[in-house]
């Protein structure tokens, strides 16, 4: 799915609702990331990309980025635009 988001210009999880759409049997049991990508994701995160740059890259939902970089003891900043109320 990240390869066809890359070639059509857009959001993975578009990619996944065209497929569903159509019929496509859709992998269900993604392991979430390797512990490689985590470290690489920390280091990525800290030299300032964001968790959707992350979530893009290796291929999963944002919310799994940052669970993981939470798990890793990271601070996360807040989102540009976010209200805090």
């Amino acid at each position: 799915m990240m390869e066809l988001s890359r070639e059509f210009g857009m959001h993975f999880q578009t990619v996944r609702a065209h497929l569903r759409r159509r019929g496509v049997d859709l992998r269900t049991d993604h392991p979430g990331l390797l512990p490689v990508q985590i470290a690489e994701a920390v280091g990525l995160y800290r030299s300032g990309h964001s968790s959707y740059d992350l979530a893009m890259r290796y291929g999963v939902d944002r919310s799994t980025v940052t669970k993981y970089l939470k798990r890793a003891g990271v601070q996360l900043r807040s989102h540009p635009g976010k209200r805090l109320i």
